[in-house]
């Protein structure tokens, strides 16, 4: 009998081990470039062209304004009303948008055609076409002016008038309030023309502050979510710069309005550009021309030599001060546009406003358990305006986001949003690179498509802001990456034998044959029965689809499929195609249909792994894969050599289609857990695992946390608490391991051919380690009792067995114990 220790062997020693090893996913990064749309309209909030509905000579009636702006409404994003509040509210609580049919169908109109609304609502009778104020207001006793006409209009400063105008907004915020319609509203409307000019005060000039702040908090406190803007006058003319400054824009986070672009003089100077420009970009700016009824009234030639002149001015002050909009003002102007400059009014559907831009998306081919998905993105602004997210009514509501999409519905089956990219920062001439580091624990496993897109969080994280790209779009708006449809076997509605329209026979082997259909009941999925008899060499039939594509653009096959087999195996399946009826004829590789998912599953072959078998002897059969003109695609199986007793194969194809680049795949794997028993008291301890291949010593596996990644197998330093504990290993790929544990001064252990299976844990995979290897030769002998003599007494942590600190009696018992013992290789 040995002799024990009794101190030792009276201590209760427990242990608790946790390694979590994350394998490496062996992933390739994928780059994609979308491809920008640098021509066409796109449409976003608070941004583009606008139509103009104005209320001073009259007000337009409904079914003639559209008739006259319909040929030009493509070209628009907003529709712009100017209108007296007396039109809005003729009587106290009466309102257009629920009396006024004419209203309701000038702003239906607008809607019916993609258009957000914007409204000016002004007081002052000057100029205007009808008494601007509700004679309502001067009935309850509110002060004002009458002009020769007979009009009156309200100092802006009358307790009463404040009244009644601030009960007017709380019912038009309720109806307009809403982001979705509406891109922004004048937020002021005072003096002449609403403009903030020549204001009609009980208290002069020095009751301008106090009527500012009123006005904008009023349309603050009911517009909360749709932007506002405010006339940028100086003092002389109205509120003054530096008021306007301090209240609109930043008390309450206003943009900035103008109405004199492309006049020459005092109206808009130089330096009032510079200030206007010296906003930007946190003040997003909105561009009004200073003429209208530019054929009919010719205002502009006493400035200008030509009308041509003159809309150039305008659009060269857009562009200088960064304008999010400009208008096309009313019908006779927006045609004299059209007809005088229309490459200025498309230089400015694509210079102004904001048009966004994700220059380069790099994302991983493969997420595996325990890792993040990172994806990697470049953005860019090349219009010269900027997306207003930053202003309090939106709150930075817009964010870019990633989404994961089923490659069958389109849609997200996980979303993650970029908090650190900002578009209200992007501008014209700058690039703005981000990383974005998403969990995917809740995401199953699977093939998926990238998404991408700019989401209002406000809304549930739905995409709101359209990219100036060509990719192709789900129905519910996320962008994506990697897909660009060929085709869908779908849209075949003939439910009757394919025949030869549908499939092409190849049976190299008399007595094979072939059954092909549409699989009723599941959505007309292409179906092939092949069956090979015994002796049958080399045999294959095939389901595909004659056609001519061009794949250029492509770098590999997509498709659906599903398969079962009978007889003989290994049974493959192969994907052909030619090269037109002049080139060469293309093969994939024989894919085992044995590692397909018996439910199917999406497969993707790129181009790079065809290989030429021959080719129909013109032009192009050089054996150069040239996808300009592919007439022909079958996905086949096959049995490859000569089948001993025959058999049968059935495959399921559908979705064919080209693709730019793989689909991300997300795969979840194994994990092993067990016991360790060691006679150890230190506090911590460095144990390396190894996951071997069965019946070697090649290692298989290694941990991503690994305190040296170097070294072969996997080291972590685990914290102790006794001697004995249980661990974890998780992120295993299933199959087969041989799993090793070793310390340093500790004999290595082994438990062989331990299974792994995908989405489980193998439980009770236990170790019990031996000390006393202090020479670290996976043996116990003369060497370590050496070692442990010399040391005796030292702190020498090799011959430390039982991690106490010291080298003594307890490692000499334990070294004696284990004498003459070897570890396993």
């Amino acid at each position: 009998m040995k002799r024990r220790n009794l101190f030792l062997s009276s201590l209760l020693i427990s242990m608790f081990l946790f390694v979590f090893l994350s394998l490496p996913s062996y992933s390739s990064p994928i780059t994609v470039q979308p491809q920008e749309d640098t021509v066409n309209v796109i449409r976003n909030p608070a941004m583009g062209w606008v139509l103009y509905a104005d209320a001073f000579a009259n007000f337009p009636q409904a079914s003639q304004y559209w008739a006259s702006q319909d040929p030009y409404a493509w070209s628009a994003s907003i529709f712009y009303i100017r209108l007296p509040w007396s039109q809005l509210e003729p009587q106290q609580g009466v309102y257009a948008w629920e009396h006024d049919q004419n209203f309701q169908d000038l702003v239906q109109g607008a809607l019916d055609r993609g258009l957000q609304l914007a409204f000016r609502v002004y007081v002052d009778s000057e100029d205007s076409y009808r008494q601007a104020t509700p004679e309502y207001v001067r009935t309850a006793g509110a002060s004002g002016i009458v002009d020769s006409k007979g009009r009156w209009s309200p100092y802006v400063d009358d307790p009463i008038f404040q009244e009644k105008f601030s009960l007017f907004l709380n019912a038009f915020g309720n109806e307009y309030n809403d982001p979705e319609i509406v891109a922004y509203i004048d937020g002021n409307g005072l003096g002449r023309w609403g403009e903030g000019n020549q204001l009609k005060l009980l208290g002069g000039n020095s009751a301008k502050d106090g009527v500012l702040s009123w006005i904008s908090g009023a349309y603050a406190a009911n517009f909360s979510h749709v932007l506002l803007g405010v006339q940028y006058n100086k003092n002389n003319t109205g509120f003054g710069l530096n008021s306007i400054d301090a209240i609109p824009l930043g008390q309450y986070g206003y943009v900035i309005r103008k109405d004199t672009l492309g006049y020459l003089g005092n109206w808009f100077s130089d330096a009032d550009k510079a200030r206007i420009r010296s906003h930007f970009p946190e003040v997003p700016f909105y561009g009004e021309n200073v003429y209208q009824h530019l054929t009919s009234k010719h205002k502009w030639d006493q400035k200008y030599a030509s009308l041509r002149d003159t809309l150039e001015a305008v659009y060269n002050d857009a562009i200088f001060l960064h304008a999010n909009t400009l208008d096309l003002r009313i019908p006779e102007d927006t045609q004299a546009w059209f007809q005088t400059a229309p490459d200025l009014v498309q230089d400015f559907i694509v210079r102004g406003g904001y048009r966004l831009v994700p220059e380069e998306i790099t994302y991983p081919e493969r997420v595996g358990p325990g890792e993040d998905l990172i994806i990697a993105h470049k953005w860019k602004n090349t219009a010269v305006g900027v997306l207003p997210n930053n202003k309090p009514q939106w709150n930075y509501k817009y964010k870019v986001a990633f989404a994961l999409l089923d490659p069958a519905t389109g849609e997200a089956v996980f979303t993650s949003i970029d908090q650190l990219a900002e578009p209200s920062d992007w501008i014209e001439g700058w690039a703005y690179s981000y990383t974005l580091q998403a969990s995917l624990n809740s995401v199953p496993a699977g093939f998926y498509q990238v998404g991408f897109a700019i989401v209002d969080t406000t809304r549930g994280n739905v995409p709101a802001i359209n990219l100036a790209i060509n990719n192709e779009k789900t129905a519910s708006g996320w962008y994506i990456l990697n897909d660009t449809a060929i085709d869908d076997f779908e849209n075949y509605t003939n439910t009757a034998d394919l025949g030869s329209t549908w499939q092409w026979l190849y049976t190299p082997t008399s007595g094979a044959n072939i059954t092909r259909y549409l699989e009723a009941g599941t959505n007309q999925l292409m179906r092939v029965v092949f069956n090979f008899p015994a002796g049958s060499a080399n045999a294959w039939g095939v389901v595909g689809r004659p056609g001519t594509w061009d794949w250029s653009t492509q770098t590999g096959i997509r498709f659906w499929i599903k398969a079962e087999t009978t007889g003989d195996t290994p049974q493959y399946y192969q994907v052909r195609f030619h090269e037109g009826s002049s080139g060469d004829k293309w093969r994939s590789p024989l894919l085992p249909i044995s590692e397909l998912d018996p439910n199917g599953q999406y497969v993707t072959i790129p181009f790079s792994d065809f290989t030429d078998y021959g080719g129909f002897g013109g032009s192009k059969d050089n054996g150069i894969l040239d996808l300009t003109n592919v007439q022909a695609v079958f996905v086949g199986s096959a049995y490859s050599g000569t089948a001993p007793h025959g058999g049968s194969t059935t495959l399921w194809v559908d979705d064919l289609s080209g693709y730019l680049l793989p689909l991300l795949e997300v795969y979840y794997t194994g994990s092993l857990s067990g016991t360790i028993t060691y006679n150890y008291v230190g506090s911590s301890a460095l144990f390396t695992f190894e996951l071997r291949e069965p019946g070697t010593t090649t290692i298989i596996a290694d941990a991503a946390e690994d305190e040296d990644p170097g070294t072969p197998g996997t080291q972590v330093t685990i914290t102790m608490a006794g001697g004995t504990g249980t661990y974890s290993l998780s992120g295993l790929s299933e199959g087969a391991y041989d799993v090793t544990i070793k310390k340093a001064n500790a004999l290595r252990e082994i438990q062989t051919n331990v299974s792994v299976a995908q989405g489980s844990n193998t439980p009770n995979i236990n170790f019990n380690l031996r000390g006393g290897d202090a020479n670290a030769d996976n043996s116990v002998g003369i060497g370590d009792m050496y070692l442990l003599r010399s040391n005796w007494g030292s702190g020498n942590g090799a011959a430390d067995f039982n991690g106490d600190g010291i080298v003594g009696v307890g490692d000499m018992y334990i070294l004696r114990d284990n004498w003459g013992e070897t570890g396993a290789d």
